[in-house]
């Protein structure tokens, strides 16, 4: 029940409507805690990856979190902006199962966002996206994080993350 109700929360905050294709407004949110929102624990990292194709050819790539310690991964919204001119969006599977990707977002943006009743810990795949080259040239994939909370059971905390940011190489 309580996973649940957190992923309906963090969806229904995250993820908009799809149809204005403007981003809904969200409250802001403090990120100044370091790390896991704990003292002396390291930062996890936000990862999405990098593709090289030729144009008309599709390929996918994931998006990770990685090194997220104790209580683990518990809620997150990531936005993913692209080249729409570059290249277009054919598929987006989120994992886990309490997560959604929102392909209609922006026109040039895709958001993720998720939230487990139990912390995950370690690392873990969240979304897997396929692109189809349209056009010579690079798009990049640059990732903000919206919102990263801990799964600390009753009071998350909000969790900052090294953010590396990918790219798809579209070649004639």
């Amino acid at each position: 029940m309580l996973a649940a109700l957190e992923a309906a929360l963090a969806l229904a905050v995250a993820c908009g409507d799809g149809d204005s294709g403007t981003p809904p407004t969200t409250p802001g949110t403090d990120t100044g805690t370091p790390g896991n929102g704990v003292a002396g624990l390291p930062q996890p990292t936000l990862s999405m990856g990098t593709l090289e194709m030729a144009v008309g050819e599709q390929g996918e790539v994931g998006l990770e979190v990685l090194e997220f310690d104790e209580p683990g991964l518990g809620a997150w919204t990531f936005d993913i902006q692209y080249d729409p001119a570059i290249v277009s969006i054919v598929s987006c599977e989120t994992t886990p199962a309490t997560s959604v990707c929102n392909t209609e977002y922006a026109p040039d943006l895709i958001r993720i966002a998720g939230a487990v009743g139990v912390g995950i810990v370690g690392d873990t795949i969240v979304a897997n996206i396929g692109f189809q080259c349209e056009a010579e040239g690079a798009s990049p994939l640059d990732v903000t994080v919206d919102t990263l909370a801990d799964g600390t059971i009753g009071d998350p905390r909000i969790v900052t993350a090294t953010v590396e940011n990918g790219e798809v190489v579209c070649e004639a």
